[in-house]
């Protein structure tokens, strides 16, 4: 019996069928989408200078 070489990440995802790759592309563009939605929206909540200030050590 002859060992098999372990499958690339992309030879897995290509064996895939395409109603699930696409499902799964389409997922993962989404749950980028919706993090960039979110920063954003934190961003003008907590403005960057804001959250320095509030990071520093407190001086003695």
């Amino acid at each position: 019996m002859a060992e098999q070489k372990p499958k690339t990440l992309l030879q897995s995802y290509q064996a895939l069928p395409p109603k699930t790759r696409l499902l799964f592309s389409v997922s993962v563009l989404a749950f980028a989408g919706l993090g960039m939605l979110v920063s954003d929206q934190l961003e003008q909540r907590i403005p960057a200078n804001v959250r320095q200030e509030q990071t520093k050590p407190p001086s003695s």
